[in-house]
């Protein structure tokens, strides 16, 4: 069995990946022109999660999704991919209904919160990492909790939006 991972693709059809030192950027840098975003568990927050970038107000939803869901990555059902999402100015987030989520998970739980912290980095404009200490790895396993930015990553949000 494989260990549980993001779904955004290591390999990028859309355009080359912009590197520098130990973090990448999807083609082009994108990035939101404000820097003020706002989320929001709504009731059943397991269901639908909203998510603004406020100025201008862009609404974009963050749902959980099976299978072939329109956008063209599909979910895969347990074990294997666990979400994606788009980078700037899309935003789209959408999580595979199929795992087991927890916000304290078991050893065969996927942590909701570990999983939400990475994809709102592609969401912000940050590609995978090659650094497994950071939240930006590819690779999520069942049960740890990871949830705090590691220095790639406080620096990857620098270079990309300034200090």
């Amino acid at each position: 069995m494989s260990t549980p991972r993001c779904g955004v693709p290591d390999v990028h059809n859309h355009g080359m990946l912009h590197s520098i030192s130990n973090y990448t950027f999807f083609g082009g840098s994108p990035r939101w022109s404000k820097y003020d975003l706002a989320y929001n568990f709504l009731p059943d927050s397991l269901q639908v999660v909203s998510f603004q970038v406020l100025r201008p107000v862009v609404a974009r939803a963050i749902g959980f999704y099976r299978g072939d869901h329109g956008d063209g990555i599909p979910l895969d059902g347990p074990q294997n991919i666990l979400a994606h999402a788009f980078s700037p100015p899309d935003g789209r987030f959408h999580y595979d209904a199929d795992e087991s989520w927890s916000s304290n998970p078991t050893r065969s739980q996927v942590d909701l919160e570990s999983v939400t912290v990475h994809e709102l980095g592609h969401n912000l404009g940050l590609d995978h990492s090659q650094y497994q200490s950071a939240i930006m790895y590819p690779l999520i396993p069942l049960g740890p909790i990871k949830r705090n930015l590691g220095q790639v990553d406080i620096i990857g949000l620098q270079a990309l939006y300034g200090y």
